[in-house]
Formats: C-alpha cells, structure tokens, sequence
C-alpha cells in the first residue's frame, strides 16, 4: 500500500508538472532578448499565463500596462513605445517574473518572398561584409508550411554581427544597413521567405477562394494529398537515400573527380507543401500577428512568372497586401517590393512577350495604383544565366531608397528610377511624362537611347527613336513619319542595352502603352 501511494504521489505530481510551466507568465516567441521594438508606438504585446491570472508589463523607460489572461491563458495588452534608441529592458510579472534585456526601439521591417529574398549574405557579391551593427537586430523564421494556423515560431532575435547576419537575407541586410546609415535608428528585420514559393501560399487560403487560378492551384494541392501513400513514399525514399550513397561512395572512391552527387529529393505529404494555398501565411506569416511594424519589404514573383499566371498576378499581389494589411490592424503599412531584373538569352527583336515581361508590368501596376506601395527596379543588375543575381547590395539599397522617399520623406531623396506617368500620340510621335524619383532622366553611358519600339496602325512592331526633351519629357518616333498606335520600352525578359535612367544612375522601369 506504501509504494502504491507513493506511486500515486508520483504520478500527481507529474501531471500537475506541465500545468506549473504553463502557469509561468510567458510572453509571444517574437519577444526575445536583443530584440527591436516599434518605436513611437502603442506596441502589441501578448503571451501565456495562467488562466484569469493578472499580468504586469513594465518597461524601463518608464510606461507599464496590465492585463488579465483569459480563460484559455491568452493574454494581451499594448505598451506605449519610446523614440529611437536603447538598450532597454522589459519586465514581464505575474506569478513568475521574466525580463527581456538588450532591447532596442526603433523601426522593424518584415522581410518576405521566395530565394532571392531567402538568398543569404554569404552568396552574395557582399560576403565579406564585416556586418558589425550591434543597432541593427535580426530574426529569421524557420521554414513551417502548415495546414493549420499557427502562433508561435522557432526563433529568437540576434544582433547583426559577421557571424549572425552569415546566413540572413542580403537583400533585407542591405537594406536595414542602408536605413540605419541614413536614419541612424536601431532596425529590425524578420525574415520569413523560402525559395521556390507561389505567392498563393503566402496568402490566407479562404480570400482565395473566389480567384479561378488559385481554386485551380488548390484542387491540384487536394489531388496530391489524396494520392499520397506514406508507406509507399517511405519505400521510395528508402531507395533513393541507398542510391545516393552508393553513388557518394563511388565518387569518393574514385578520387572525387566530377561533381559531388546531389543528395535526393525525397517525397513528402503533399498536405505540408509549400506551395499549396495559405500553407506559408498559416505557419511564417500568422505567428507574426500582431507583432507592431514599419513596413514590409517582398520579393518574389518568380515562381508565379508562368504562361497564364503573370497576367494575373497583380490581383495576386493587391490580395495579399490588403490580407496582411487588415490582419495585422496597422492601417495601410508600407508595403515595398523588387520588380524582376534581367534574365534569360538577349534578344535583337523589337519586343519580346514574355512571362518575365508581363509580371514586371504587373508590380508597375501594382506600385502606381495601391496606396503606399513603391518598386525597386533591377533590370540592370540581374544576371542573364542566373536565377539567383549576386548583386543583392543594389537591390537592399534601392528597396531603401524607396522607404526613404515614401516612408520617411527624407526632402530631395532620390527615390525611384523613372516611371511613366502619362502618354500622348501625335501622328508620328509619342510624348512621355515620366515621374523621375526626384532626378532628371538621363542616358546610361554614350550614344542614343536604346530599349524603345514602337506598334504602328496595322499591328507592325518596329525599333523606335528616342530623344529627352527635358526633364521629365521624351518623345519617341520612327523613320518615315508614320502613325503610332502603341510604345514600349524595355519589354524583354533580358532588356540588355536598354539604357532610360536619371541622373542619379536609376533604371527606368519597362512598360507599354497604348491608345486609348
């Protein structure tokens, strides 16, 4: 009967164990030591404790906020947030106390997309960057497609170092640096980005739901789910796994001539892909909410530059700008994002329809009709036979460029490189008004301008003559002085040469226009 009763004893306090953690007054995982938070602000705080247990939050700067769980433990409260600078503490008090060290307020920026947004500092021409800005803090998401929505992720904020910022995102680092350099404020930034992604999986599944492609993209999702047999995909992958090492082997033993063997794709639940509709947005976005921010930097639209997608993709875009908008109760934040540089073989012919072609008209589309939105342009800094660009610096630098224009009105910044604003036909010219980021337009390097073409009534597509007119004005033409009935410029999927900047150095950016 003892050692019954002592087992019971045993047994009770066991299970009453993991009911005393959660009782422990926890905050969200996205308050950590070292981290930023928004500046000049009511902050979003939130996190655990015991349920209808009264919570205390201080902050050494002298604000404080309570609350009281709720039944299912969940707390929240908001926090009035000091101008820039630190380090401060805050101080978490319930039945337990926890404090956070190390924490700078200042501006945070989510950093989202697939690979060239995911692409680390360490592959880029930037990888000798010695990084050390113990003002700027960095916080990667790790990759969690989920079917189901999720609150918490797996990471912790770090200071920038040559170490920590190794494997962060180049294009986010180069443009925390730059904002920091210009603002001299401390900067967040949070990647969530993983390569390979459709920007519907980025978006919450239910407000795709009346959109024809994305119904399409999750039928198929569906499709796959239901075929997928977990014993029968283990057996493969059991096979693949033994013929790579047979392969490894070989190659080893054969004096690691030739390229290392690739390690296998293995087969996984299609349920958990992360490209299936609302996947990425459940498990790296919604963990996120409400967490206060700045703004948001995105680049992405690779994997949606497809024949029948492009054309679709700035209701794409507009959709999710709007979801994480209304989500995140912020009103309408900055949104920036990189329109898709140069890419794939030089052609000579006049215009070249293309994916690639289509989806940059569409950010153009997006940037000029969506309140505060703005474009970096790279057609100038892509690489022709690399999916994966290196220069990541330019494209951080003018992602920054754009918040410094729009977000912080920094007087006479050069914000953009030129984007059409108006056009009007006259017989055997087109006349172009540009909005010229601030810097009068101007032509890369010596000679004419090149890159323009022109449709003529009958549906002929010619090279076209350009010639600036003034600061923001250029007119275009063709020999033999006849009508005009659409222009383009720059509208190839590699638009090598074509060479309408302003002074400043900035790319114009492609379009077509037509009569009305």
């Amino acid at each position: 009967m003892k050692y019954k009763s002592l087992f019971q004893i045993f047994i009770s306090i066991a299970l009453l164990l993991p009911l005393s953690i959660f009782a422990d007054v926890q905050a969200a995982s996205l308050f950590t030591d070292n981290m930023v938070i928004q500046r000049d602000v009511q902050a979003n705080i939130w996190g655990l404790a015991d349920p209808g247990e009264e919570v205390n939050v201080k902050a050494s700067w002298g604000e404080s906020s309570k609350t009281k769980a709720g039944a299912n433990g969940k707390w929240f409260l908001k926090l009035q947030t000091p101008g820039a600078g630190g380090p401060h503490s805050i101080e978490f008090k319930a039945k337990n106390t926890i404090s956070l060290n190390n924490v700078m307020s200042g501006d945070v920026w989510l950093c989202s997309g697939q690979s060239n947004m995911e692409w680390a500092l360490r592959g880029t021409n930037g990888s000798s960057e010695k990084a050390n800005y113990p003002q700027i803090r960095l916080f990667r998401v790790k990759t969690n497609p989920s079917p189901e929505v999720q609150t918490e992720t797996d990471a912790s904020w770090t200071a920038c170092t040559q170490k920590s910022a190794r494997d962060f995102s180049g294009t986010a680092y180069f443009f925390g640096k730059t904002l920091h350099e210009e603002l001299n404020v401390p900067i967040g930034l949070i990647q969530s980005a993983v390569g390979g992604t459709c920007i519907e999986a980025w978006t919450e599944k239910e407000q795709q739901l009346s959109d024809p492609m994305s119904v399409h993209r999750i039928k198929l999702g569906d499709k796959a789910i239901e075929g997928f047999d977990s014993a029968v995909a283990k057996k493969e992958n059991q096979k693949l796994q033994s013929d790579y090492q047979e392969k490894l082997a070989s190659w080893e033993k054969g004096g690691k001539n030739g390229k290392r063997p690739r390690p296998p794709r293995l087969k996984t639940n299609p349920l958990y892909s992360t490209n299936y509709p609302g996947n990425l947005y459940n498990g790296m976005i919604k963990p996120l909410l409400p967490f206060s921010i700045k703004g948001a930097i995105w680049y992405q639209g690779e994997a949606n530059s497809r024949p029948g997608q492009a054309s679709d993709y700035h209701n794409d875009l507009k959709r999710l700008i709007s979801t994480w908008r209304k989500d995140w109760g912020q009103g309408d934040f900055p949104f920036y994002f990189v329109q898709l540089p140069n890419f794939g073989e030089r052609t000579t012919e006049p215009i070249q329809e293309h994916p690639w072609v289509t989806i940059r008209e569409q950010f153009l589309k997006t940037a000029q009709s969506l309140e505060n939105t703005g474009m970096a342009i790279t057609i100038d800094i892509g690489e022709a036979k690399n999916l994966h660009p290196r220069n990541k610096r330019d494209v951080g630098k003018r992602l920054a460029m754009v918040a410094l224009g729009k977000s912080y009105n920094k007087k006479d910044q050069v914000w953009t490189g030129p984007l059409i604003k108006t056009c009007r036909f006259e017989g055997e010219k087109a006349i172009i008004i540009f909005d010229t980021g601030n810097s009068p337009l101007a032509i890369r390097g010596e000679g004419k301008l090149q890159g323009f073409a022109v449709q003529l009534k009958g549906g002929e597509v010619l090279h076209a003559n350009a010639e600036i007119k003034g600061h923001d004005t250029l007119v275009v033409s063709v020999p033999r002085a006849r009508k005009i009935e659409k222009v383009y410029y720059a509208w190839k999927a590699n638009p090598e040469g074509a060479n309408l900047i302003n002074e400043a150095g900035l790319p114009a950016s492609p379009f077509r226009y037509s009569k009305k």
